[in-house]
């Protein structure tokens, strides 16, 4: 007997960044480029994390080595880094000087320091000593971009604290821009009128943050045995010709995440899922299934989906026969 299947892997088109920085780069050229594609976004809290005993390393020849920890308010864990600030992904020219400008969390220190180690920054700028921007570093940032290899750099300590967002709100972005829909969402400044800080004395809006998502691939398969007669239906499986459009994808992944995770803002639960007119049940696919290809743990009241580049153990939402969702934890 034939059966029907499609596995759709999301990933973070950008990393996870609070409410501030949104406000702060949402206008920017290259964030709204690398966020283009996302059709799914999530509002999620986290306790906020900063950089501390911050310091630099001049010894080496054409190199600036930055050592810094990474803490979370009111986490006692630890992550102590190291990042070589000449390398290709971040200042690719040795030959000229680097300056760094410092932001820091609340309370602001006043004066500014003057000498190292530095605490209580939250997002660290480099530029040529010419002016000419290189690029900022967050925590979050900074994390996600060395579990995804994408800057030579260290990290020594237990990280998955460190990626756990408790989900508030998912929400789609298939008909305008992410950035475009989340400006001004009423939903967002709803969150932040009435969430509690996790940790006493931050600010929501620091710990307020929003999960860029797209889909980074869905694959159909159609399953036969040798008893089966080979069908149009089965041929355009093989071709790609009936597969669903990203958009569907979207708006289906949507429900199913809603639906497994009920967060506490969305308004519509979508009890009758996998039903709906604008999904994927009128596909009639025995199984379809959606995963994260991401480092990150999505934390809901009943449970969590942990997401990884590692499809054997990255957690799924799965949804059966057309009937039935389940959440598989494999991690």
């Amino acid at each position: 007997m034939s059966k029907k299947s499609l596995f759709s892997y999301l990933e973070l088109a950008y990393s996870p960044i609070c409410n501030y920085v949104f406000s702060l780069i949402k206008n920017d050229e290259h964030f709204k480029n690398l966020t283009s594609e996302s059709t799914l976004y999530i509002i999620a809290q986290r306790k906020e994390l900063t950089f501390e005993a911050l310091t630099f390393e001049f010894s080496k020849p054409n190199q600036i080595i930055c050592y810094f920890e990474i803490r979370q308010k009111g986490n006692p864990e630890v992550l102590k880094c190291e990042l070589p600030v000449y390398q290709p992904n971040l200042a690719a020219d040795s030959s000229r000087e680097i300056r760094f400008h410092f932001e820091y969390g609340l309370p602001k220190p006043n004066p500014l320091p003057q000498t190292f180690p530095q605490n209580n920054i939250i997002n660290l700028h480099f530029s040529y000593h010419d002016g000419t921007f290189i690029g900022w570093v967050s925590p979050e940032n900074f994390i996600q971009n060395y579990l995804n290899d994408n800057i030579e750099a260290k990290i020594t300590g237990p990280i998955e604290n460190f990626i756990t967002y408790k989900v508030h709100y998912v929400g789609k972005a298939t008909e305008q821009r992410v950035w475009k829909r989340l400006t001004g969402h009423s939903t967002l400044q709803e969150i932040l009128s009435l969430e509690y800080p996790l940790h006493f004395g931050t600010l929501p809006t620091h710990e307020i943050a929003i999960l860029f998502f797209k889909i980074r691939e869905a694959i159909g398969v159609h399953t036969i045995s040798s008893s089966d007669n080979i069908t149009n239906d089965m041929i355009d499986t093989v071709l790609g010709n009936n597969q669903p459009t990203e958009k569907r994808i979207s708006l289906d992944a949507e429900k199913a995440f809603i639906r497994a995770m009920q967060p506490k803002y969305n308004k519509e639960f979508y009890k009758n899922y996998p039903k709906s007119k604008d999904g994927l049940y009128d596909y009639e696919l025995d199984r379809y299934s959606y995963q994260i290809y991401s480092h990150i743990i999505l934390q809901y009241d009943n449970g969590r989906v942990k997401g990884m580049p590692d499809l054997f153990r990255a957690d799924s939402i799965v949804i059966n026969k057309n009937e039935f969702l389940t959440v598989t934890n494999n991690s």
